[in-house]
């Protein structure tokens, strides 16, 4: 199962399971609790309007739990080492429960692991999508046009669905558009633990497009029920008008942005989804090797903006209601890194990168970057901070692994 983030609300250190689930009762969402004492164990507990309504747990690599099973099993560890709080949309929830039923309380199924999904449906962002008729295969996502494959799809009164792939660095995107006669009625899409249904995740596959390595695989056959069961996954209104929307309002911000910055405004050499601070250690350590010089935006609701030369960030800018500068701004930005955001690379050289450095107010003052990074982290973990990050390592490494080997 992979659980969509949803609006953090709360995180904590240390404590008991049952407080946390004295304070959630308001809560729709889900609570996620990490135990690390015994063996390496990850667990969600679901919630609507405050009620515990399903659980599910993943021990190491060997044993997953859902239901009844996995809420024993939360509640038997008593004490937790990690926890954090996340609302979701109830329509969201419903897609979980739609698709995982057996991680309703009440069931006691204890899930095989399996080397392979069943053969008679993939899944993507939870969602089980059947294995339909082929309809085109092995289009390449660097010579297909986004829209013009609606079109075509639309003349064709195509009812199925669109699989999408595409790679970016490390980074591996998945994506499905659910068509109903000829028009698209529904999307998901998933990357790493990321996951996002309806709109924002039309939103991501049409971002898919610009990856220079990907496929499309087109299937035709009946998809209502998939549509009618999950929610969720609906798009409000045509495709090309929901995108457009958002184009306007992507430029406007960002020619803004760059028009402060002294630049002239451009399209990214690279889009890199980011689930958490790991994943934007690991960017950093790609252009580090690259010698990088440029800029790196790092997009939610706000914007942040790192400089680099030859592979080392030395500035950085925050754009939001408020626009903060040097070393304060990069640490509000390592916090946008916490969770799941999108950051774009752009080179610059030449005049335009004289004109950025010379902009002195959001160059670094004291500490390296890199030393900046290393104590966000580790005050983020609190002291045995270096213990627990080896452990957390580890755990993201099996995580990993086992989430490749279920693909």
């Amino acid at each position: 199962m992979k659980v969509p983030r949803g609006t953090k609300i709360a995180a904590s250190r240390g404590g008991k399971v049952q407080e946390l689930i004295t304070n959630a009762r308001t809560l729709t969402g889900y609570l996620r609790v990490s135990t690390a004492s015994e063996s390496l164990a990850d667990y969600f507990l679901f919630f609507r309007e405050g009620k515990v309504v399903g659980a599910y747990g993943e021990i190491e690599r060997e044993e997953e739990l859902s239901g009844d099973s996995a809420h024993e099993k939360i509640l038997s560890s008593s004490t937790f080492d990690i926890s954090e709080t996340f609302a979701l949309p109830p329509k969201v929830l419903d897609v979980l429960f739609e698709n995982y039923p057996e991680a309703a309380l009440g069931s006691k199924r204890k899930v095989e692991k399996r080397a392979e999904e069943s053969s008679n449906y993939y899944r993507i962002a939870n969602i089980k999508v059947p294995i339909l008729s082929p309809h085109k295969l092995f289009l390449k996502i660097s010579s297909t046009d986004f829209f013009a494959l609606l079109k075509d799809l639309r003349k064709e009164r195509l009812s199925g669905f669109v699989r999408i792939f595409a790679e970016n660095l490390d980074v591996v995107e998945e994506g499905c558009l659910f068509f109903l006669g000829g028009e698209c009625a529904g999307a998901v899409y998933e990357c790493g633990s990321k996951v996002r249904y309806g709109d924002e995740a039309l939103l991501a596959i049409h971002s898919c497009f610009t990856s220079p390595k990907g496929l499309i695989d087109v299937y035709s056959g009946d998809i209502t029920r998939i549509i009618e069961r999950n929610d969720a996954i609906r798009i409000a209104g045509e495709v090309e008008r929901i995108i457009h929307a958002k184009r306007v309002e992507e430029k406007k911000t960002h020619e803004s942005i760059f028009s402060e910055m002294r630049l002239t405004s451009r399209a990214p050499a690279l889009l890199y989804p980011s689930d958490d601070i790991f994943s934007y250690q690991t960017l950093l350590k790609i252009l580090s090797e690259k010698e990088f010089s440029g800029l790196l935006q790092v997009k939610n609701e706000t914007r942040g903006m790192v400089i680099f030369v030859e592979g080392k960030p030395v500035g950085a800018s925050l754009f939001g209601i408020k626009r903060l500068l040097s070393n304060v701004a990069y640490e509000k930005i390592l916090e946008i890194c916490e969770g799941e955001c999108e950051v774009e690379v752009y080179p610059l050289e030449g005049d335009e990168l004289s004109s950025l450095l010379s902009q002195t107010q959001m160059a670094f003052i004291g500490e390296e970057a890199k030393g900046d990074l290393e104590k966000f982290i580790m005050r983020e973990l609190g002291e045995g901070s270096e213990i627990e990050m080896r452990r957390a390592s580890a755990f993201k490494k099996q995580w990993e692994k086992s989430r490749r080997e279920k693909m």
